[in-house]
């Protein structure tokens, strides 16, 4: 079905480890305990999930075997993941930003080529529409000097 086994043991080791430092009370354990642990883990929120959801599998098998009468973590629910909301500038704010760029490109010349290549990067991606990773994948074929155009049609491959 595609699970691997391997990332499974993985995070049920995370939980026997937390288990081994929290050393719970005798006994079943409770879904406040599982609160505490989502909570104590120093992870990103996909991640967090990612070992509450294979606890909660674990203790359906343990419910199934007869070693639990209800899964604890069961109702523990998983984290918000964070939602990147791109930013729009507005063509003002582009503006703006371009020129913040260039004024303060410095003179020196090991560092303005590189102020340089940064503001073309940006540059490309506000006005040629560019994806993020796009201008890092440019080569010089990709520019027609009769045209003075960009043609990057490899670029989308990627």
């Amino acid at each position: 079905m595609g699970y691997s086994e391997e990332y499974q043991l993985s995070i049920l080791r995370m939980f026997d480890h937390y288990l081994k430092k929290a050393m719970p009370k005798p006994g079943p354990l409770s879904p406040e305990f599982f609160l505490t642990m989502r909570s104590s883990l120093k992870m990103d929120p996909v991640s967090v999930n990612s070992v509450i959801c294979i606890t909660r599998g674990f203790f359906n098998f343990m419910v199934r075997k007869g070693y639990y009468d209800e899964n604890p973590v069961r109702d523990v629910p998983f984290l918000r993941k964070n939602v990147v909301a791109p930013f729009i500038f507005s063509p003002q704010q582009t503006d703006q930003l371009l020129a913040a760029l260039c004024k303060n490109m410095r003179k020196k010349p090991s560092p303005y080529l590189k102020d340089l290549t940064i503001y073309v990067a940006i540059l490309l991606l506000a006005r040629c529409g560019m994806r993020i990773s796009e201008p890092l994948r440019l080569r010089l074929e990709h520019y027609r000097s009769e045209e003075k155009s960009l043609y990057t049609p490899a670029l989308h491959k990627f």
